[in-house]
């Protein structure tokens, strides 16, 4: 082959193998793009974080990406990036990614959560596990707080060390300067709709006891999935050029295509603003099989957070914009007065009795329509047990 057949990459066709083939070649075309930032902004659009409203990717000026980065006893991370913005700030993104597979049983989220029970029952056999290997870079964050702490063991390991290894210690010096407020995205084959629903059903409802799993916090966990992936990539092949040709190349060991998948052309975008009638709304709350879908006015006023109502599908008319306004919902871990109006049921249906407003509650778990919260006492210190609130029975102002 001539130097001159080198420098013409069109020659070259570059095939990998499931999962790691996948995420190699769209970090290649993230490396390739003509704008890298307005490209890996466009995969960040579609992460979901079911359990925080506080992700925010604007302005990002550096990304450094590291793939299959191995860290010792706290695994290998298929996929690292680390973000760097105009105002100094400096964050990661710990991504974990899991394929079907070309079976005639290809795992789903809720089946890799049973082998996850069956490996705390001591079932160690599947150590790459999805939430294992999560769980394992939530400790890694938590020794680069302390590189010389020695973590106790647990359920996961009987050791946390990050070893000698020249290259993982540079990878964990590096990582300890993005270390805080990190995310932790499952890369899944299930659909959209499947993975919202395991996290809001399955995962957020999982508290492990204190010495079982020192670190486990779902508050930062979101995903992404193959399904929206590909879908990306083929809405603009020219930038995805050899992410488009990977998926044709492993074309069911991904994730499996359903008739819904392929049938549904459209869809409303959570996330996404809307024009409904004279309003301006943004979509909170969707599921393709559903006919409506639950938003919040973008224009709501008052002292309290503003309380979600479900449209028609059909009546909306998307903008250009998307992303949620911070004051559309109550903050993760923030004090507020839980203040129901008069002659209003404070009690949600379904949930743990709460209390007799007026309270002084912290939100552990936001949501859209409620959220869970625990009751703070004198001096900010938490009395009895979680229960649920309704939102718009919040008061804005943070205490």
């Amino acid at each position: 082959m001539s130097h001159h057949q080198l420098d013409e990459p069109e020659q070259i066709t570059l095939f990998g193998y499931s999962e790691r083939g996948m995420i190699n070649a769209v970090c290649d075309d993230l490396v390739n793009a003509t704008e890298p930032i307005k490209a890996i902004n466009a995969l960040f659009m579609l992460c979901q974080f079911p359990f925080s409203t506080e992700f925010d990717f604007d302005s990002i000026v550096k990304v450094t990406v590291i793939v299959e980065q191995a860290f010792a006893k706290y695994g290998d991370l298929d996929l690292l990036l680390l973000l760097d913005y105009s105002n100094g700030r400096k964050q990661s993104v710990l991504i974990e990614g899991k394929v079907h597979t070309d079976t005639d049983s290809p795992k789903t989220l809720g089946s890799r959560w049973c082998d996850f029970d069956e490996y705390l029952r001591g079932n160690k056999k599947d150590r790459s596990n999805l939430f294992v290997q999560i769980y394992r870079k939530q400790r890694l964050i938590r020794q680069l707080a302390d590189v010389n702490a020695r973590l106790l063991r647990d359920a996961v390991s009987d050791e946390w060390t990050l070893g000698g290894n020249q290259v993982v210690r540079r990878a964990a010096n590096l990582l300890k300067e993005y270390r805080d407020d990190p995310w932790y995205v499952c890369l899944v084959p299930d659909s959209p709709d499947e993975a919202m629903q395991f996290f809001e059903t399955t995962l957020v409802k999982f508290r492990p006891a204190p010495l079982l799993l020192p670190n486990w916090d779902v508050k930062r966990w979101g995903f992404i999935t193959w399904s929206q992936i590909e879908t990306l990539a083929r809405r603009d092949p020219e930038v995805w050029k050899r992410t488009v040709l990977n998926f044709d190349w492993n074309s069911g060991q991904i994730y499996r295509k359903t008739v819904t998948n392929e049938s549904v052309t459209s869809d409303v975008e959570r996330f996404r603003h809307y024009r409904y009638g004279k309003d301006v709304v943004v979509v909170v709350l969707s599921r393709k099989k559903d006919q409506l879908c639950r938003v919040v006015s973008l224009h709501s006023e008052g002292p309290y957070f503003p309380k979600t109502k479900k449209v028609s599908k059909s009546r909306l008319e998307a903008t250009e914009n998307r992303g949620i306004i911070s004051s559309l919902q109550p903050r993760l871990r923030t004090g507020y007065r839980w203040q129901p109006q008069e002659d209003v049921s404070y009690q949600p249906n379904g949930r743990a009795r709460a209390p007799t407003p007026p309270r002084i509650v912290k939100v552990t778990t936001p949501g859209w329509e409620t959220s869970e919260v625990v009751e703070l006492g004198e001096n900010k210190k938490i009395v009895g047990g979680y229960f649920h609130v309704y939102n718009h029975h919040l008061l804005k102002t943070e205490q």
